[in-house]
């Protein structure tokens, strides 16, 4: 939805989705919940557990990764990456090394 009202740009910054989000539900969606939970607001939400890589477009490779969240959330045993496709995988250490991430 962001993307096609944008030109086929993905959103930069995390903040860039509060209209299509709003508020209610920031820390069930941009926190890891196997992780401890910290206090999530309006004020650092683009420093939740998922980063995002900003400038991706509809037009990337569908296999170049567009947010991921840090190893260390599961204890360096893998994390959750978006690609821009679409299609979320789980990928461990080994698997983050060849993510296309540029």
């Amino acid at each position: 939805m962001y993307a096609s009202d944008h030109e086929g740009h993905f959103p930069s910054r995390w903040s860039d989705c509060l209209p299509y989000l709003g508020t209610n539900c920031l820390a069930e969606l941009l926190e890891c919940p196997a992780k401890a939970q910290g206090c999530l607001t309006l004020a650092n939400m683009n420093a939740g557990d998922y980063k995002l890589i900003p400038g991706r477009t509809q037009r990337d490779d569908p296999g170049r990764v567009l947010a991921y969240e840090p190893l260390g959330n599961h204890g360096g045993k893998g994390g959750h990456v978006l690609f821009v496709s679409g299609a979320v995988k789980w990928c461990v250490p080994k698997e983050y090394v060849n993510l296309k991430t540029n």
